[in-house]
């Protein structure tokens, strides 16, 4: 393996980034590239001149709060008030169904973050005289939805030119729309500090246009006067790609995987720092709910394992659908191939599924579409429901399916940069690192190999005892080393070898230089 210098480094990076095709906001797509931007812009406005009932309906994940939040904060902008529902994860189901329908009164229903498959739905509010506005970002299948307008980039004859976007980003794009047709000054490059939140959750490719958005609202999010926002900077110190996905969307996910989302929408939404900072201690708590549940139900799953199958596919009775996913990604993380968790309740099993490398799990689970119920989603992560009687042969058929892609997708995207040395492992690297963020899905931090460390010291943390703390030092340096959720056995005076990314510790005040373990060769 190759020894690295900090100016091989730099140029590595430098070279992830020469289409700068998208990198201002200046040179982002127009709103109007979207098929039915224009359309959907007409009715929306049609309805605020006629003061009709408009009704958001979002979803339970970091993505759709966001963009429900979005919503609300653009319509009280323009004072205009509108009402908003997140479906219930286990009373209603994923988006917008016909049983939640029966619960809402409107003229005009906006999904946000979902609706792409929502057949059912959009033939009911046919039937109810509702026009139904979808801004969704997940794939189309070939049938849509009866809907009055569709904003999707994914759409075959959709003129946006970046396709890899979340919904929130597209909500963002129907605001500045609306924005422009009502002559508002909503502050749309203030907005980006929220939806900051929902690219990196939803795991969006931090290239293009997806770099410049989130790049330009970790900007806004330092000097954002949203409550929400502030108690967030107060408890983190600043922000960061890393600080989103680990620390912050956890919590933020929790309420909908409990079961009611809407807490999270009013945390961002809140309107002074008290209850920004009620709201939060109340996710902290959800959060450690979540915690317990996800420890007892990954015990139930994992012994599921086939070692044989080329995807996990495991099941159980009753277990929690707010965790399933989170189950599927840990199952992906301990056997290096996709998985399908699925929950069985009244002879239905609902899952999620999360894949790896570059093997396109959407696709897998559509080949399967004759056995299903419903599914949706894209070729990292997705969902589905399906009768609990034909799960045997849905995991033996998927299997089957599998076996036809190339070894070589099932290989995890993850390359490591090459070896440095323990004295690399400085504040200088970790500016040059700093300076190309955010790091994430397409622009992944780099992973740097560490050769023939002593290890001066062993701590096994937290409550599982699962956080592993290593001391390590060569002849000259000495240095920590962080590895969660670890199963490894070391021991004082041990010779190791690391894979790991570079982290800055900030601790009272005070920072350090700290390791993080991704893997002990």
């Amino acid at each position: 393996m190759i020894m690295l210098t900090k100016d091989n480094i730099k140029k590595t990076l430098l070279s992830r980034f020469e289409d700068t095709t998208y990198n201002s906001l200046a040179k982002i797509p127009n709103f109007n590239r979207f098929k039915d931007m224009q359309k959907a812009t007409l009715r929306a406005v049609q309805a605020i001149k006629n003061r009709e009932r408009i009704v958001v309906v979002g979803d339970y994940d970091v993505d759709g709060i966001v963009s429900t939040a979005l919503m609300l904060e653009f319509f009280e902008h323009i004072n205009y008030p509108i009402e908003y529902i997140i479906p219930n994860r286990f009373k209603d189901g994923y988006g917008i169904s016909s049983g939640l329908l029966d619960r809402v009164e409107a003229d005009l229903i906006i999904t946000v973050d979902n609706g792409i498959t929502a057949y059912e739905a959009s033939d009911k509010c046919e039937q109810k005289g509702i026009d139904l506005i979808i801004t969704d970002h997940h794939t189309p299948l070939q049938k849509l939805p009866n809907a009055y307008a569709i904003i999707n980039p994914k759409q075959d004859d959709c003129n946006f030119e970046f396709k890899p976007i979340c919904g929130a980003q597209v909500a963002w794009y129907f605001i500045a729309s609306l924005n422009s047709s009502l002559n508002s000054k909503y502050n749309l490059k203030k907005a980006l500090s929220i939806v900051g939140l929902a690219i990196v959750a939803d795991v969006m490719p931090l290239v293009g246009l997806n770099r410049t958005m989130l790049k330009e609202g970790l900007v806004q999010m330092m000097t954002d006067d949203r409550a929400s926002i502030s108690v967030l900077k107060d408890e983190f110190g600043g922000f960061s790609s890393q600080t989103i996905a680990f620390f912050i969307s956890p919590k933020l996910n929790s309420a909908g995987r409990l079961g009611d989302a809407s807490l999270s929408v009013e945390f961002l939404r809140a309107s002074n720092r008290n209850l920004a900072l009620k709201l939060w201690q109340e996710l902290n708590q959800k959060n450690e709910i979540r915690k317990e549940i996800e420890i007892e139900l990954f015990d139930q799953a994992y012994p599921q394992v086939d070692s044989n199958d080329l995807v996990s596919v495991v099941w159980g009775e009753e277990w929690n659908e707010g965790v399933i996913g989170i189950i599927a990604s840990r199952l992906v993380d301990k056997y290096s191939k996709p998985a399908i968790v699925l929950s069985i309740n009244s002879n239905t099993a609902k899952g999620s599924a999360r894949s790896i490398g570059d093997v396109d799990i959407f696709e897998l689970i559509k080949s399967q579409s004759s056995l299903l119920i419903g599914f949706g989603g894209h070729k990292g992560a997705a969902g589905l429901s399906i009768d609990s009687d034909k799960l045997e042969i849905f995991k033996t058929n998927i299997n089957q399916v599998a076996k036809q892609i190339p070894k070589s997708d099932f290989i995890p995207l993850v390359n490591v940069f090459g070896e440095i040395s323990l004295d690399m492992c400085d504040f200088e690297l970790l500016d040059i690192l700093d300076y190309f963020e955010p790091y994430g899905e397409g622009n992944e931090m780099p992973l740097f190999r560490l050769n023939n460390l002593k290890v001066k010291s062993v701590r096994y943390m937290g409550k599982d005892a699962k956080t592993l703390k290593l001391t390590l030092q060569n002849s000259t340096s000495t240095i920590d080393a962080i590895e969660f959720r670890s199963e490894s056995i070391i021991e004082p005076n041990q010779i190791i070898s690391l894979i790991v990314q570079l982290n800055r510790n900030i601790y009272n005040n005070r920072q350090n230089v700290q390791l993080l373990i991704k893997e002990i060769p």
